[in-house]
């Protein structure tokens, strides 16, 4: 019950008290308990103990009627009447009368149903917040489980699109890996393909290499027999021929007596004997020989022989290098004045020429359909050059001249088979724009002497590093030579490209030129330079350019002069080599690489009747790569 009905109550038994004492008038009298302490709930209605539950009191009225009990009680004597329980009972009540009865039940009935009212509203409203709290409760358990509800179906649906997504990646992986393993196989595939197509040519070619060994071995034993045969012809022939000698010395001798005889005689007659007319024979000398007039303006009499000295004046093919190397000077500063233009238009030119040059000339290789392919670039590049000018014209064979001469002092001195693709490149362009063929001799001639052929003289006030700065050797930048071996590299270079282009053939293809256009450089001049260099005084570098020249060239010159070249072979053999070995003998330093091959060389040629093929001459259509496909 609440702290407010506690009041009431107490309220209720202060007013049946005082009813009780007017009823028995007189206002001394205790009827009801003499005071309340500490108490919650009155004796004439149930009470709440101190556990909370409503009790019922265990009697109204007093068991024992003490009517003559004194009106003045102490407090200790009404203390007593308190029960354990916490409740009260009457020590003592008078009687009262029946209106008195009736006034007192109107009295206490009011409050007891405002009580009664006061109660059932708290139960209701106890009941209403029950059922409210109760309602709250369904609905938050209601709540409670559809959340739960809910997020199981998320934990269910994030565990589906999980493993929906995990699923999707392991079969995007199996499939990366499955198109891994394919082209792992494919890959496979194609280089066993490959290794048993390079296998496959490989052993053509060792079977092609065996054969050809063995055509060798045979027509070596051929070549052994035949010079076995021949040699016994000789040795027969120079038996005959010392019998024949024998014979006329023998005639000889009979005639010079008889002639000594007649002297004698004529002495004695009195006559004097004249004087023979016929001097001593003077010695042999053994002359270059020259090609058949069918070389055209090829043709040269060997005027000079292998031991003769060098003229005092400048031969006209020297002059003609010289007038070449004039020309180029002259292209040459033209385009360092190019090369510094700042004109737009020349800029754009300039960039375009120098692009096109670099890029052709890179991609040259060992396919004949590469180098008609390069060759009709350039071809077109000089066609857009002539086109803005003449100096434009010159600045593109210039470019290009200049880019070979490049590639024959690094590539081609590295390996020498590579010059008959450039050579080749040069001669296709050179037909049409004979300026580049005219420049590229020139870059020759300017930086290896020896193409000339020409050995530069020491002057009187020059040193010996002026003297071979003269012959081509580069000087670094704090002024010392450049090594003997790198000379020696680059002039191979230079004298490898100068010795294919004469053999390399103008026409390649039906559609690529006319069969009736001439050469600009043809075998002819080859033979030229070999007569002229022979016609030299013998030096230790003309040992290294000999060999080298002859290793290129000397097929093709065998194959165009096969009689005057066998000749030349043999004077080689007989005086060119023997003054060789001289100079080795007197301690001429780096001769003996070059002595050796060339020693080689003619010794083959000796044997076999024939000059050696040089690697690379037969260019192949299509390249290696482009054949095993």
């Amino acid at each position: 019950m609440a702290d407010g009905d506690d009041d009431m109550v107490a309220s209720l038994l202060q007013s049946m008290s005082l009813t009780a004492r007017s009823v028995n008038g007189t206002g001394g009298t205790r009827t009801l308990a003499s005071s309340v302490k500490g108490s919650r709930a009155s004796p004439m209605m149930p009470f709440r103990s101190h556990s909370g539950r409503f009790k019922a009191p265990e009697t109204l009225y007093s068991s024992e009627d003490e009517s003559t009990s004194s009106d003045i009680e102490s407090e200790g004597d009404s203390d007593s009447s308190v029960e354990e329980d916490g409740g009260f009972r009457f020590s003592s009540f008078a009687p009262i009368s029946a209106s008195a009865s009736v006034t007192l039940a109107d009295d206490v009935s009011g409050p007891l149903r405002t009580w009664t009212q006061r109660q059932a509203s708290s139960d209701s409203a106890q009941n209403s917040i029950m059922k409210f709290l109760n309602r709250e409760k369904a609905q938050q358990e209601l709540l409670e489980a559809d959340l739960r509800l809910i997020r199981e179906r998320i934990q269910v649906s994030a565990e589906r699109d999980m493993s929906e997504l995990t699923n999707r990646r392991k079969q995007q992986k199996e499939a990366e890996i499955q198109h891994l393993g394919n082209l792992h196989q494919a890959h496979s595939r194609q280089h066993q393909e490959g290794v048993k197509r390079l296998q496959d040519y490989q052993q053509e070619q060792r079977l092609e290499q065996s054969k050809l060994e063995e055509a060798r071995r045979q027509e070596q034993q051929r070549q052994l027999e035949a010079q076995q045969r021949a040699e016994k012809e000789r040795a027969m022939k120079q038996a005959e021929e010392a019998t024949k000698q024998a014979a006329i010395a023998k005639a000889g001798q009979e005639e010079e007596k008889k002639r000594q005889a007649a002297s004698a005689a004529a002495s004695v007659a009195g006559g004097s004997p004249q004087r023979g007319l016929v001097g001593p024979p003077s010695p042999a000398r053994t002359a270059v020989p020259s090609p058949s007039s069918s070389a055209g303006t090829g043709t040269a009499t060997a005027t000079r022989t292998v031991t003769g000295t060098a003229g005092r004046q400048v031969p006209p093919y020297v002059k003609q290098a010289l007038s070449r190397m004039e020309k180029l000077v002259t292209i040459q500063e033209m385009s360092a004045k190019i090369n510094d233009s700042t004109q737009p238009e020349i800029k754009r030119l300039r960039t375009q020429v120098k692009k096109t040059v670099n890029l052709s000339i890179q991609q040259i290789s060992a396919s004949m359909e590469q180098i008609v392919k390069k060759a009709e670039e350039m071809k077109q590049l000089m066609k857009l050059a002539q086109q803005e000018g003449e100096i434009m014209y010159q600045y593109t064979c210039n470019m290009v001249a200049d880019k070979f001469k490049t590639q024959a002092e690094s590539l081609i001195a590295r390996s020498r088979s590579s010059c008959f693709p450039y050579a080749q490149t040069i001669v296709l362009v050179s037909v049409e724009f004979p300026l580049l063929l005219e420049l590229v001799l020139a870059y020759l001639n300017k930086a290896c002497p020896f193409t000339v052929p020409y050995f530069p003289a020491k002057a009187a006030n020059e040193t010996d590093d002026d003297l071979r700065v003269k012959w081509g050797y580069l000087r670094k930048e704090d002024g010392s030579l450049e090594a003997e071996d790198d000379f020696i590299g680059r002039m191979e270079g230079f004298m490898a490209l100068f010795a294919a282009i004469p053999q390399c053939p103008v026409t390649v293809g039906r559609n690529f030129m006319a069969a009736s256009v001439p050469h600009p450089f043809g075998i002819d001049q080859a033979w030229l330079w070999l007569a002229r260099l022979l016609n030299q005084k013998i030096r230790r570098l003309t040992c290294m350019f000999l060999y080298v020249f002859l290793d290129i060239a000397g097929f093709s010159l065998c194959q165009s002069y096969p009689n005057q070249m066998k000749k030349v072979f043999i004077l080689l053999a007989q005086s060119a080599v023997p003054q060789f070995e001289e100079l080795k003998a007197k301690g001429t330093k780096g001769l003996e690489p070059a002595l050796t091959n060339l020693r080689l060389y003619l010794t083959e040629y000796i044997r076999s009747g024939q000059a050696r093929k040089p690697e690379g001459k037969d260019i192949p259509t299509t390249s290696l790569s482009q054949r095993h496909l």
